[in-house]
């Protein structure tokens, strides 16, 4: 193709290009502005209250949960109960301090297993429940919490009654003792403190015991237990 050809259809070229392109007139102006958003920091107020309650149950109150006697254990538990019931203290803060209390009442739990002790288990298992229950009560709290406390509760009377079974077993029938030893010996006193405690701790490690203790009583002697409890309001069943 010589030059002139080319020129003359680059011209061309040029022309039907500028046909098909749209007037100025006919363009769609833009109907909206540009958007600018503009954004503002939210500033959440920081709940000094929880915190101090928690800050003090956690470095003040927990310290002092024993299960030495009553007296050490209950007021740690009174204490959380009416925090929980306390509607100034947030859902957050009310969770960690269950959390905590649970992780102290798994630690004496874990420290029983070694050593055990049937006062100190059924002071556990005590203070438990009337965690569990104020648990169940309180609306701020999510239900793997109450099933938590029935969990350690299960395990505080399984625990309960493998060590009652090993002191009648090797101390008391072992050893050829009579029902009366095991009742004066042992129930009597045994009964006494469970009498202390609430209404489900006692009936729940009473018939544990009661059960054991029938059971496994030589041959014709479990007639003496049974009427024993029935003088003394024992529950068995």
């Amino acid at each position: 193709m010589s030059v002139e050809s080319s020129a003359v259809f680059g011209e061309a070229s040029e022309t039907a290009d500028a046909a098909l392109e749209i007037p100025r007139l006919d363009k769609i102006p833009n109907p909206l502005a540009p958007i600018s958003p503009t954004f503002s920091p939210e500033i959440e107020e920081f709940d000094s209250e929880s915190f101090n309650t928690y800050s003090k149950f956690t470095k003040t109150i927990l310290p002092k949960f024993d299960l030495a006697t009553l007296e050490e254990a209950q007021p740690v538990v009174d204490h959380l109960i009416s925090k929980l019931e306390n509607p100034k203290i947030s859902t957050t803060y009310v969770e960690l301090m269950v959390h905590a209390f649970l992780l102290a009442c798994s630690y004496k739990q874990t420290e029983l297993i070694s050593n055990p002790s049937l006062t100190r288990l059924s002071y556990l298992h005590h203070i438990l429940y009337l965690c569990s229950e104020a648990v169940h009560n309180c609306s701020k709290l999510q239900v793997d919490l109450f099933e938590h406390c029935n969990m350690m509760i299960a395990d505080t009377e399984d625990l309960y009654y493998s060590n009652f079974c090993e002191i009648v077993e090797h101390k008391f029938w072992g050893k050829t003792k009579s029902v009366n030893d095991l009742i004066n010996t042992m129930l009597k006193k045994q009964f006494e403190q469970l009498r202390l405690l609430n209404e489900y701790t006692f009936k729940h490690l009473t018939i544990l015991s009661m059960r054991k203790s029938i059971d496994s009583a030589p041959t014709q002697t479990g007639s003496e237990l049974l009427k024993w409890a029935h003088a003394n309001n024992i529950p068995y069943e």
